[in-house]
């Protein structure tokens, strides 16, 4: 049975102590070698430069980790003295669209890598999305229209089914419908769809119908987070799951939360844990005072089971092999944004250690969490870093902050590894880079760069003076 009347079944981003970043940077390197273990400094590739974030510019707080300095190096780890550098091993580039949609709507959103190590990319372009096959060496192998059945459709997660076909969820308008939330299983090579659903949705232009994530539960259950509004309803939004069963049918829609009017593009996100239950983390609140909800919830009652908040949405959360869940927010306050992680264990959904770093940007942004080799925990945040000028300077001639991607690691109790700010031309976007991590420590990670797609693989260097 569903839970409320709202859905037809049917299928069919220190004060003075800014980031200074010199484009004539230059280092002084004196390593050689090829291993992750030792200090091996290599140049960057075109206008793409590397620069690391000193303690009193990134300070890293952990509370309940383990021990620091341990006897044994850890990969991708510097020694005193030298410093990490991010040089690309590849880097592939969408193509330029000259119709140029309005700023903000260009994002990544999904980045996966099958079994034999190719990469799965999701590119959207306003209503637009488009999958993107490449190579493990960044090669393109193909692009494919979204494959489900709507026009003017938003792309809002993906993963993989454990037998291989990829999960799709959406929202737009239904080729054959009105506006609607779409769940599909695709078979990627076949280039078919295994089953797909369509759900639809009242619209109203006051008020934003938004989906989320996807995730398979077990052999024969799939859910998906949405955000809804039932007709009549003013202007209250609730946030569901849909839970699917065998072929797609759409069986319940349990509620998680209601509120009022939500216009900002939180993200709403789904995983399923080791045990068997499903972790959602999604936004409440009104805009302007919105924080965070996670929740994990047994399977198949989907009755409330823990139940956590924190002070901002969520960015992104990921569950690692302890069956812990990683959460990853932050704050902004206009000249500096502060990434939290929180690691929460499973029995009773407590947070057992906490992790800080402050970012200097001027612009506010989301990050993406990526979980490594050995437990390592990454994340990655676009950064808009001010240039320091002469105090006389005049207004219009100070140049514009620095872009660039800013990526943080952590060892998997908390302790702050490295933080380090590559620059490029980055696009802003609403939705934060993808990331994920290959087994060899090499940082996978998607984005929009002068309003294309651009994904590159980097490998973790030291440079040494």
């Amino acid at each position: 049975m569903i839970d409320g009347p709202m859905v037809d079944l049917s299928p069919a981003v220190p004060s003075m102590s800014l980031l200074t970043v010199s484009l004539g940077l230059a280092l002084s390197l004196g390593c050689s070698g090829s291993s992750l273990d030792e200090a091996v400094a290599l140049p960057g590739v075109g206008t793409d430069e590397s620069t690391t974030m000193g303690a009193d510019d990134g300070v890293a707080m952990s509370t309940g980790g383990a021990e620091s300095g341990a006897e044994d190096p850890v990969p991708g780890v510097c020694a005193p003295g030298c410093q990490i550098t991010l040089p690309p091993d590849w880097v592939y580039e969408g193509d330029d669209d000259p119709n140029r949609f309005e700023p903000g709507t260009h994002r990544v959103p999904g980045l996966l890598r099958d079994p034999d190590g190719n990469l799965l990319v999701a590119d959207q372009r306003g209503d637009w999305s488009t999958l993107i096959s490449l190579d493990p060496q960044g090669r393109l192998r193909w692009h494919r229209p979204l494959p489900l059945g709507c026009d003017l459709c938003t792309l809002n997660g993906m993963s993989w089914h454990p037998e291989g076909e990829l999960m799709l969820s959406a929202t737009g308008w239904a080729i054959d419908g009105g506006f609607s939330l779409l769940a599909g299983r695709y078979d990627v090579e076949a280039d078919a769809l295994v089953w797909e659903t369509t759900s639809p949705l009242f619209f109203h232009d006051g008020t934003a119908n938004r989906g989320g994530e996807i995730t398979v539960v077990s052999d024969i259950l799939t859910a998906q987070i949405f955000q809804w509004r039932p007709a009549g309803a003013g202007k209250q939004q609730i946030t569901s799951l849909m839970i699917y069963g065998v072929d797609g049918v759409a069986i319940e829609s349990p509620v998680l939360s209601s509120d009022i009017n939500q216009q900002v593009h939180w993200p709403f996100m789904v995983r399923t844990t080791g045990a068997g239950d499903v972790v959602a983390a999604y936004p409440r609140g009104f805009d302007t005072n919105a924080y965070g909800v996670i929740e994990r919830i047994p399977v198949p009652f989907w009755g409330a089971g823990f139940n956590r908040s924190v002070a901002d949405p969520f960015d992104d959360i990921e569950i690692d092999d302890r069956d812990h869940t990683l959460e990853l927010f932050h704050t902004f306050d206009g000249e500096a944004m502060r990434a939290v992680l929180l690691d929460r264990e499973s029995t009773d959904f407590e947070t057992t250690w906490a992790a800080t770093v402050k970012i200097p940007s001027r612009v506010d942004g989301r990050g993406s969490l990526a979980i490594g080799p050995q437990g390592e925990l990454y994340a990655v945040y676009q950064s808009y870093q001010a240039v320091e000028v002469p105090p006389e300077t005049p207004p219009e001639l100070s140049p514009e902050p620095l872009s660039g991607l800013t990526f943080v690691r952590w060892s998997p109790q908390g302790d702050q590894r490295w933080v380090t700010t590559v620059l490029m031309d980055l696009t802003w976007s609403p939705s934060p880079p993808a990331m994920l991590v290959d087994d060899d420590g090499g940082i996978v990670v998607a984005s929009i760069v002068d309003d294309r797609l651009r994904v590159e693989r980097r490998t973790q260097r030291c440079a040494c003076p």
